[in-house]
């Protein structure tokens, strides 16, 4: 309830879910996170096992969109640093064996991410996360 009322004020959630009773309770957050702490608790007596998949799918999936953009980000940062003409010794912190560290876990983590495509039971993650992730980038910029 708190992180949604705190995304609310930042502008990074609907505006609504910033608001707050007399008592400074931000009572919409607080039904939206009980109406989803309900739907899961249903999970427990329908479908159970496919619900569990899809939260895990869900998780991995995140966890390796998460590692592919540290990866790049750090290919991408240290690029530009150069090119701007900073220095590699100036840096506080040198990243082990770059690039190739940051190569591999780029490779290793996007390999991890197609094969969710070819698990029928883990695909779900790519139907659901890809079309999130889309409408979060919209949302945002």
């Amino acid at each position: 309830t708190r992180i949604l009322y705190a995304m609310a004020n930042e502008g990074q959630a609907f505006k609504a879910l910033g608001k707050t009773n007399k008592r400074g309770v931000p009572m919409y957050a607080l039904i939206v996170t009980m109406a989803v702490a309900c739907l899961s608790l249903l999970t427990k007596f329908a479908q159970a096992e496919t619900v569990y998949m899809v939260l895990l799918s869900l998780a991995g999936m995140s966890a390796q969109v998460g590692w592919i953009t540290i990866s790049l980000s750090q290919i991408m940062f240290r690029r530009k640093y150069i090119r701007e003409g900073g220095k590699t010794e100036d840096l506080k912190f040198k990243t082990p064996l770059y690039p190739v560290l940051p190569l591999i876990g780029l490779t290793l983590n996007t390999v991890v991410l197609i094969s969710l495509a070819f698990d029928p039971e883990q695909r779900i993650a790519l139907y659901c996360g890809v079309p999130f992730m889309i409408i979060c980038y919209i949302i945002y910029h």
